[in-house]
Parts: C-alpha cells; structure tokens; sequence
C-alpha cells in the first residue's frame, strides 16, 4: 500500500470497518467510506475524507462510488439484520453489486475480508 493511494472501505460503520479507516488514514491514504446512515460515521470524521451514501442490496445506489479509487475493501456481511435481508442478499449480491462498480472503474484490488 502506497501513501496517497485513494480506498473505498465498504461496512466503515461496523466493527472491522471502524479499525480498517483508521488504519488505512493512518498510512497516509485517501478514505471514502460507504454508509447508509452517515451519522453512523460521526465519530470517524478525522479518518474519512469523504462519505459516500448508498445500499449495497440497491446497485443503483452505488454508482460512481468507485469513482477515483485505487483498492476497494469490503467488511460488508450480515450480522443482525433487521430488514428481512438474507446471507445471500448481504454477503453475496451486495458485495456483488460493489464489485461489478469497482470492475467497471478499473480499481486495482478489490478486498473482501469478514470477521
């Protein structure tokens, strides 16, 4: 990972998500987060430069999220969910639905990673 390296991190407001924009702030990278509720991402705004809000499950909320990002990293997967949306609509379609964006951008690395 280069210093400047522009990174979308998908699920910044969960518990993986919250330690990966730090970190990723830290070393100097350019910090685009995915939220659907930006005020989930209150207590990150020294580490994100920019907040990008959409659904993963809504391909059409997503795009131009890819837009100028170098490494797209994706701590999205179902927990608790609340909205009567399944394994396969979550972790499966979604995580989908941002990679189809990141191949249709050109972006270098697409990480996906689940605690």
């Amino acid at each position: 990972m280069k210093t400047g390296q522009k990174v979308l991190v998908a699920g910044a407001t969960g518990y993986l998500g919250n330690y990966l924009v730090k970190a990723f702030k830290n070393r100097g990278c350019y910090v685009r987060a995915l939220a659907r509720n930006p005020e989930k991402l209150k207590h990150l705004t020294e580490f994100v430069d920019d907040i990008f809000i959409g659904e993963i499950t809504k391909p059409d909320s997503l795009q131009g999220i890819c837009d100028d990002i170098d490494i797209v990293i994706s701590s999205i997967g179902i927990t608790r969910q609340k909205d009567n949306l399944s394994y396969m609509d979550v972790d499966y379609r979604g995580n989908y639905n941002l990679l189809k964006e990141a191949v249709n951008h050109s972006v270098s690395k697409f990480i996906y990673i689940s605690a």
